[in-house]
């Protein structure tokens, strides 16, 4: 339980005592703030009474409590909007984290894939490099053999004219 303490103000000119929870300072605070409310009320129209003040003084203060209560209910309502929107913020940070996380794996899924193509097109290259030597390979084959083919021909040629030369010879000892 609070401790509770025992105060005297000045209202109007008049001690009261006030007993509370709260500590004195705000006891005073309190007190002087209705003086002030009074005196004011007082000034305004000194041919009220005491009790006129302190009425209309009463009425102020219910009018300022009403406001602050109102008030207090638009900023209750302003901070459970926030709050909605605090909890709406907190689901699209995890819909956002979780996204950073799926495209986090994209992102290793492909590097991994940029690998294999980087590989794969490392081995066409070397691929395209031996069908280049087969084809200068194949190419030198051809060469070779159009060359013997020639050789052939030339000896066929050769070989068919000393055939006829030798026909020719034969004839002509007979």
């Amino acid at each position: 339980m609070n401790e509770r303490h025992k105060v005297i103000v000045k209202i109007n000119g008049r001690d009261y005592s006030i007993i509370g929870e709260e500590p004195e300072s705000y006891i005073r605070g309190i007190g002087q703030y209705i003086d002030e409310l009074i005196c004011e009320v007082l000034g305004k129209n000194s041919k009220l009474s005491e009790s006129m003040a302190t009425v209309l003084a009463a009425f102020t203060l219910a009018d300022d409590l009403n406001k602050a209560r109102k008030e207090n209910a638009e900023l209750e309502k302003i901070i459970g909007e926030f709050d909605d929107y605090v909890d709406e913020s907190e689901e699209y940070k995890i819909k956002l984290n979780e996204s950073n996380e799926e495209k986090k794996l994209k992102d290793e899924e492909i590097a991994t894939l940029k690998t294999i193509i980087e590989k794969q097109n490392t081995k066409l290259a070397d691929q395209a490099l031996e069908i280049k030597k087969f084809d200068k390979s194949k190419d030198q084959i051809f060469d070779d053999l159009k060359i013997a083919q020639d050789k052939i021909y030339e000896t066929e040629n050769k070989y068919l004219q000393a055939k006829k030369e030798l026909t020719e010879l034969m004839m002509r000892m007979k």
